[in-house]
C-alpha cells in the first residue's frame, strides 16, 4: 500500500476520475494507506463507503422516526401520568353510573306495569337526581382532561 504521495483530492476530483482510479482511491482511503498519512475519513464518510447514499438516507429517516416516536412517547405518557387520578376517578363513575343505569331501566319497567308504591317511586326520583349529579361531575373531570395531543400538528384524540 505504501503512503500516498499527494493529500487527499477534492471533490472536483473525485467527480472528474475514471472508475477505476476512484475504485483505487476509495480503496486506499478507506483500508488505511490515508490513515497511515494521518488522514483519517470521518463517521459520515465511512457510513457513505460502508452503506451508499441510499443506506445513509435510510438510517437517517430511520433515526428520525425513533426520536419522533420517543418524543410522541414522551408527550402521551406525560399526559398520561399529569390526568392519572382523573382517569381512574372518570372510570368510577362510568361504573357507578353503568349500575345505577340498570337499576333506572328496571325501575323504569315497574313503572311502566304500574307496579311501584309511593317509596319504591321517590327512591326511582332520588336514583335519576344522583344519576344527574354524577353525569355532570363525569362531564366535568372529562372536560379538565380534555383531549390527547400528539406531535402531528393538528392530531388529537379523546
Amino acid at each position: 500500500m505504501g503512503v500516498p504521495q499527494k493529500p487527499l483530492p477534492t471533490e472536483e476530483e473525485l467527480q472528474s476520475m475514471n472508475e477505476d482510479k476512484y475504485q483505487t482511491f476509495v480503496f486506499d482511503y478507506y483500508r488505511g494507506a490515508y490513515k497511515k498519512a494521518g488522514l483519517k475519513p470521518s463517521f459520515k464518510q465511512k457510513m457513505k463507503y460502508k452503506y451508499s447514499t441510499t443506506m445513509s438516507w435510510l438510517f437517517g429517516i430511520l433515526i428520525l422516526a425513533v426520536v419522533y416516536l420517543f418524543l410522541n412517547g414522551l408527550l402521551v405518557g406525560g399526559q398520561y401520568l399529569w390526568h392519572i387520578g382523573d382517569r381512574h376517578r372518570l372510570s368510577e363513575l362510568e361504573e357507578l353510573m353503568n349500575s345505577e343505569q340498570i337499576t333506572i331501566s328496571q325501575y323504569e319497567d315497574r313503572l311502566n306495569n304500574g307496579g311501584l308504591s309511593d317509596k319504591e317511586y321517590s327512591d326511582y326520583k332520588l336514583l335519576i337526581y344522583q344519576y344527574n349529579i354524577q353525569a355532570d361531575q363525569y362531564n366535568v373531570i372529562s372536560e379538565k382532561i380534555g383531549e390527547m395531543w400528539f406531535l402531528i400538528p393538528g392530531f388529537h384524540s379523546r
